[in-house]
């Protein structure tokens, strides 16, 4: 039996990587109670992060995401802190219940696990269950692919307008108004749990979990 979830977060994120490392310097989520295949927004989190030393911003990702060395250090803020951040918005919402989503999230999940785990074990992203909502809608649409369909051509295949791609807020804002207009078409059933695969098998999910509010 799939178990219901009652919590949604819509995660995106903008990142560098490269032979001298990885990391997020964007990250931005967007939390929703699931209330009969309707979404009720309840927060949002959004943080710039300044780069760890030895890492940069290249010609890549200041040319996608129109970010600048300048206004990520006016606007960025120390890992560490994002770190704390960031685990005390995910311990807002009781594992078991929440569902983190994103549009082909794999890379989201590595470089959420970067910065939380950099320099000790903090939280196990596996104690989630994450979701890629792109497969909803090549399911939905029964279209048979092996390719991840970018997420401003979805947009645009539904005609939806007034989103500007490569910044994480955004990308997460496009990602749930496709998640809310899926469900708003075809229920919850369809969208999420008949397009997943079994949930694996947790231990104890808060196992791995340590205090941020201590270190």
């Amino acid at each position: 039996m799939v178990k219901k979830y009652k919590y949604a977060i819509i995660i995106d994120t903008e990142f560098v990587s490269s032979k001298e490392g990885a990391q997020p310097f964007q990250i931005s989520m967007l939390a929703f109670k699931i209330e009969n295949s309707k979404l009720v927004k309840l927060n949002d989190f959004n943080a710039f992060i300044m780069l760890r030393k030895g890492l940069k911003l290249n010609y890549f990702a200041k040319k996608c995401t129109g970010i600048t060395d300048e206004k990520l250090k006016e606007n960025g803020i120390y890992p560490d802190m994002a770190t704390h951040q960031v685990i005390n918005y995910l311990l807002m919402f009781n594992i078991e219940e929440t569902i983190i989503i994103g549009w082909a999230p794999s890379n989201d999940k590595r470089m959420l696990d970067l910065l939380i785990n950099h320099e000790e074990p903090m939280i196990d992203l596996e104690a989630f269950d994450w979701f890629d909502l792109s497969k909803s809608y090549l399911s939905l649409n029964k279209i048979e692919t092996k390719e991840t369909p970018s997420l401003s051509s979805v947009i645009n295949f539904y005609h939806l307008r007034g989103y500007s791609f490569h910044d994480s807020m955004e990308d997460a804002r496009a990602t749930a108004t496709l998640f809310c207009l899926f469900l708003k078409e075809y229920g919850i059933d369809k969208t999420i749990y008949d397009c997943m695969q079994k949930p694996k098998k947790a231990k104890d999910k808060r196992k791995n979990i340590k205090d941020a509010t201590s270190q």
